[in-house]
């Protein structure tokens, strides 16, 4: 999800990235790691952001694909303080587009 998430702040990629294998991709990996790999969650969350950012198209197919359910779990999982902001970041990314 790193690397993807680099990649695609490259101007324009997001939107190549942002389809609905890639979401549910993403949110089945952010499934399957909820519980002992917060890391995972953390990086799932900026992605998303990503994603989201200036893409009305991206961000609808991420609500869509159930990405929103991610993040309100992502909130109870990631336990670093510093990190919390990741969900807020994501979920106002896709509340803006």
């Amino acid at each position: 999800m790193a690397v993807i998430k680099n990649v695609a702040k490259q101007e324009g990629s997001a939107v190549s990235f942002t389809t609905p294998d890639n979401v549910e991709l993403i949110v089945k990996a952010m499934t399957e790691h909820e519980e002992g790999e917060e890391t995972l969650m953390e990086y799932g969350c900026l992605l998303v952001e990503v994603l989201a950012q200036g893409n009305p198209t991206g961000a609808k197919i991420l609500i869509d694909g159930g990405i929103e359910d991610r993040l309100n779990k992502a909130s109870t999982v990631i336990t670093n303080v510093r990190n919390q902001k990741y969900v807020v970041t994501a979920q106002a990314a896709l509340s803006q587009s």
